[in-house]
């Protein structure tokens, strides 16, 4: 975070907000490895008005568990002790945000309850149930970069705020205008609240989740996608240019849980009733306005008109980019093509190979990734023989018998020499063993013809599979221990498979 560019009348403790007692003293609870629910109940219950605002959250529609919640104690045991500190530091918020007169408040709330609730929505939906009311918080917390800056550079933000008429400012506008923004003033702001790092990083990323630092652990990066998808949500529902949001919402959602178009307008159309429920258990009033289906509505008809303009402003350019465009698929074809063989090399067998760990890492998928390791028997032998040209015709039969018995979805590629590898997306070890014995049994069927001749070969195959990716390293894993299986095979004799 680079505070240095920060002015530092921006980070006294007189212009950052602090958090009430209550709200410090629950975090020190949730620290505490020893501590209880009781323990956090107790403390919520020094707060009247707190207390009354968690029941009334543990029995709206957003959070409600089946059976009415009469004490806190009872929220406690049913929400568990994160939720109530999530849901206990969000309401916190309310009273450490006084508001200024020269900043719109209700605009504040308005943004931030609607990020709170997609947030909240986005991660059951996306299957991270877990991080849901972390979620929640990150939202709550998502604009107050903006206040700080309204009540430390009053003139100076309300000038782009002008210059940003009906949205707020973005990240980019502001680095422009300041050389920094309001996530890395929110970012200082939450490190001196001593905030959780996972929930520091959502907040300080989901603007520009690009720049999220390399290396942190799974949770993070979910909890700050998940924050990235809110945030462009907040965007569609609250800005006057709605289709810029809408399109990357669809694009990214899209790309990373699958969510499409239908499943996000659902969303969007349910988060109205949702963020007026939430303003109305933290009394904020917000003003009537048009609903979310009419305010969805409005931004595919935004997307509609542009990509209708677009279309007309870029046909003469499509046109004369498509040859440019063929021939560049036609370079990068022959750059990850074997020409032997005509299959993948060993390039895009690892860029393959990347692209499964790295959409497998850190999730429950439905079945393994399995791998496989073929390698000709006793081929030094056989070129030492016939020769390397019928050593060339074998490893291109090879590759025909692998385009002709592979399932669709499978991978196959020349790995380097005598050696080719196949990767299944979809495995089990019933699967693995059924693939690797149709190749074994079709290459050993196999006729090859040269100069006059038939060629007959066999192959020896090793398999590995994994159910979880936890490392983007466990590529060069599954390779390696296919390898080892692939040794064992030929210890056995060759011609077989072993995993």
């Amino acid at each position: 975070m680079p505070s240095a560019t920060i002015p530092s009348k921006l980070l006294t403790r007189e212009s950052l907000p602090s958090l009430p007692s209550v709200a410090l003293e629950v975090m020190r609870i949730a620290e505490d490895q020893s501590a209880t629910l009781e323990d956090i109940a107790e403390a919520v219950s020094c707060d009247p008005g707190l207390t009354a605002k968690l029941l009334k959250l543990s029995n709206s529609s957003l959070f409600s568990m089946g059976s009415e919640v009469h004490t806190i104690q009872q929220a406690s045991m049913i929400l568990g002790m994160k939720s109530v500190m999530m849901l206990a530091l969000s309401f916190s918020l309310v009273e450490a945000m006084n508001g200024d007169k020269e900043f719109d408040y209700i605009d504040f709330w308005k943004r931030s309850l609607t990020v709170s609730v997609a947030g909240r929505m986005l991660a059951i939906r996306s299957g991270n149930s877990d991080l849901a009311d972390e979620a929640f918080l990150c939202g709550m917390l998502s604009h107050i970069g903006g206040s700080i800056l309204a009540r430390g550079m009053p003139e100076d933000y309300h000038e782009l705020i002008i210059q940003s008429p009906g949205n707020w400012p973005s990240s980019e506008a502001e680095e422009k205008h300041y050389g920094f923004c309001q996530s890395d003033v929110l970012l200082a702001l939450l490190e001196s609240w001593s905030l959780p790092c996972r929930t520091v990083s959502a907040v300080g990323y989901m603007q520009r989740p690009a720049h999220l630092p390399k290396g942190l652990e799974t949770e993070t990066r979910e909890l700050t996608a998940i924050m990235a998808l809110a945030a462009l949500s907040g965007r569609v529902l609250c800005d006057t240019n709605r289709a810029t949001p809408y399109h990357t919402l669809l694009k990214w959602a899209g790309a990373r849980y699958g969510l499409g178009h239908l499943d996000l307008d659902a969303l969007l159309n349910e988060l109205g009733s949702g963020v007026n429920e939430m303003a109305g258990l933290i009394q904020i009033e917000l003003p009537p306005g048009r609903s979310s289906s009419a305010l969805v509505q409005a931004a595919r008809e935004q997307l509609l008109a542009r990509s209708i303009s677009s279309a007309v402003d870029l046909s003469e350019a499509k046109r004369s980019q498509d040859a440019l465009r063929a021939e560049k698929e036609k370079l990068k074809l022959q750059a990850s093509t074997d020409v032997l063989t005509n299959l993948p090399n060993r390039a895009a067998l690892n860029q393959r190979l990347d692209e499964e760990i790295r959409r497998r890492l850190g999730r429950r998928m439905p079945e393994e990734l399995g791998l496989l390791m073929l390698d000709v028997d006793n081929f030094k032998l056989f070129n030492d023989t016939w020769g390397h040209a019928a050593g060339d015709a074998v490893l291109t039969g090879l590759g025909d018998v692998l385009s002709e018995v592979l399932r669709p979805g499978d991978f196959a590629a020349r790995y380097g020499g005598e050696e080719f590898t196949v990767i299944m997306p979809l495995a089990n070890e019933k699967s693995m063993t059924a693939t690797a014995e149709r190749i074994r049994f079709a290459v050993e069927e196999a006729r090859i013809p040269w100069d006059g001749q038939i060629l007959r070969i066999t192959i020896s195959i090793g398999g590995a599979k994994m159910a979880t990716v936890r490392s983007d390293l466990d590529g060069q894993r599954l390779l390696e221990t296919a390898d080892a299986k692939l040794y064992e095979a030929k210890e056995a004799g060759r011609n077989c498979f072993r995993a």
